[in-house]
């Protein structure tokens, strides 16, 4: 699942487009391409009550 967009989360930017980075595991591992391609973050969402938290696993950019 990703973690956006939720009812109290607000959407990403039009320029950051998330989807699971395979398709078979949509709980594990989502990919953030940012700016068109330029780079991506690889992460992990894991939903907590108090407080979500987004470990990044990968970064790139050009």
């Amino acid at each position: 699942m990703s973690p956006w967009p939720t009812k109290n989360t607000p959407s990403p930017p039009h320029w950051i487009t998330v989807r699971p980075l395979a398709s078979t595991r949509p709980g594990g591992p989502h990919i953030a391409d940012l700016a068109g391609g330029r780079g991506w973050l690889i992460f992990i969402f894991i939903r907590r009550h108090a407080v979500p938290l987004i470990t990044v696993i990968e970064a790139f950019w050009t």
